[in-house]
């Protein structure tokens, strides 16, 4: 009613729940968690004018983070949320302008969407047309893993790749960027065609999901020579194990943190530390080497029997002025066996590694084998129910260096 009279709505209130949060449109979204999408997208309509996104500090990038936390507590599909309704309606903003803080809130909305849309939906249970014995016979846990690994491909199709070209863009520190010479015009005029671009993909993702999912999957069964009938096979074909505390670092086969045999599903397995120390090794130790400093001695010597890296010293006279000391490309013994065909899901979860800027959430020691289910919830990703969890703390490095003009 104040509004229909006059009352200005961009006005703003003394005192908010923190500095950032005072105008009325970020109230009402900081205070509706748990209202309905459809009274959120009622205010947003009202609002839209007030949504401004022309600097990292404007208030409608409040508006933003709020909704894509929240989202999963609206009990709507995915499409009917409304943060999708404001990604739909704000994807031609002419004036747009981000940050590492605002990447780290898309890229865990991102992620967070896609896995819950197969969680609540079962598009893979669809899509494999399962029979009442089959569904009966196979494990529900490694089928809800495949799923979470499959949706996550869905979101390294154009999601991931974006926030790489993202963070480089903004040359963030973990990502892959070269000094340039840009201009602050040409710096902020590129960034509202990189914003439609997320958008829109966001949106293609969760809208087509399922077609995505089934892409996916033909490719995932193509890449092992499988046909339907033996992935069911596999799925069957799992069992728990109960082990001594460190035979699940040692049995390629076994989820080192549930337990749970993957037999003919171990390329489902991937091994964080792994990863992380492949990538500083391609990087060339950059920045906050892991190679010596993650991992203790008596972590390896719990977990692992022998060494097979190559350590190079600098030698007398070398012109470098480094004084560390490297390991090669194999700095640490894994099991370098064939890892059961394929490595599909192992590169997926080193584009996540990647799009979060080269670090992980979770802590892992070298030979952690983890299934989609439990490596998802020490990213935190999902939470103990297998639904979307809290978004983590942005961490510390995920910066900047881009010159301030």
């Amino acid at each position: 009613m104040l509004i229909r009279v006059g009352a200005d709505k961009s006005a703003l209130v003394y005192e908010g729940p923190s500095e950032s949060i005072l105008s009325p449109i970020s109230l009402f979204v900081a205070y509706s968690t748990e209202m309905h999408a459809a009274t959120k997208i009622t205010m947003l309509r009202m609002f839209y004018d007030c949504i401004d996104l022309a600097s990292p500090e404007s208030d409608g990038w409040q508006v933003h983070d709020w909704l894509k936390r929240a989202y999963a507590r609206e009990k709507v599909p995915i499409s009917q949320n409304s943060i999708t309704w404001l990604l739909h309606l704000t994807a031609n903003e002419r004036y747009v302008e981000c940050s590492p803080r605002i990447v780290w809130s898309a890229l865990q909305h991102a992620v967070r969407s896609v896995l819950n849309h197969e969680r609540y939906s079962r598009h893979l249970e669809r899509l494999l047309q399962l029979s009442e014995d089959e569904t009966r016979n196979i494990s529900q846990r490694h089928l809800s893993a495949l799923g979470s690994w499959i949706a996550l491909r869905v979101n390294g199709r154009a999601l991931l790749p974006m926030v790489l070209y993202v963070g480089s863009f903004l040359q963030m520190k973990g990502f892959d960027w070269i000094e340039d010479p840009m201009s602050h015009r040409e710096f902020l005029q590129a960034q509202p065609n990189l914003y439609a671009a997320w958008c829109h993909a966001v949106l293609d993702a969760v809208e087509k999901i399922e077609l995505y999912m089934r892409e996916e999957l033909d490719l995932s069964m193509q890449h092992l020579s499988w046909t339907r009938d033996d992935l069911i096979s596999a799925l069957s074909d799992t069992d728990v194990v109960t082990s001594s505390s460190n035979d699940h670092f040692l049995n390629p086969q076994n989820c080192s943190q549930c337990k749970d045999n993957y037999n003919m599903m171990a390329h489902s397995l991937v091994e964080p530390a792994r990863i992380a120390i492949q990538e500083c090794v391609k990087t060339g130790h950059e920045s906050d080497c892991i190679c010596q400093s993650s991992f203790t001695e008596n972590d390896l010597a719990a977990e692992l029997s022998d060494y097979s890296g190559v350590c190079c010293n600098e030698e007398e006279g070398d012109e470098s002025d480094t004084d560390e000391e490297f390991f090669d490309a194999q700095p640490l013994h894994f099991d370098n066996q064939d890892q059961c065909n394929s490595k599909m899901f192992s590169e997926t979860a080193t584009l996540l590694y990647k799009a979060q800027g080269r670090i992980w959430i979770g802590e892992y020691a070298i030979g952690e084998r983890l299934c989609a289910t439990c490596f998802l919830f020490k990213e935190q990703y999902i939470g103990e129910d297998g639904f979307a969890a809290e978004f983590p703390p942005m961490p510390k490095s995920f910066e900047s260096f881009r010159t301030e003009w």
